[in-house]
């Protein structure tokens, strides 16, 4: 298993715009992480997936999304993480692409 979720780890971060990816458990353990997506991201993505299922457990799998603003426009950049089984995702990408 953790051979395939290598491969999608590298495979997702070939897509334009992606920076970076890392997958955690709901425990904040990191399952995996490639590009600019560091390990200690892990524990505050699985943080804010419990509290947006907390918050809205009437839908099936909410997105969270954090942005930020830099002085260039290459700075914008956008976490985007959700849960599905049990794994939390979060991915940094452009805002622009």
């Amino acid at each position: 298993m953790e051979s395939l979720l290598q491969e999608k780890l590298e495979t997702t971060l070939q897509n334009p715009g992606i920076h970076g990816i890392v997958c955690t458990d709901m425990q904040g353990l990191c399952l995996g992480n490639q590009g600019a997506a560091f390990e200690e991201l892990a524990g505050p993505i699985a943080a804010l997936c419990e509290e947006a299922y907390k918050q809205w457990p009437s839908q099936d799998s909410p997105v969270i999304v954090l942005e930020t603003t830099g002085p260039k426009s290459s700075a914008d950049l956008s976490l985007l993480i959700k849960m599905s089984d049990g794994i939390c995702t979060g991915i940094i990408k452009s805002k622009h692409n």
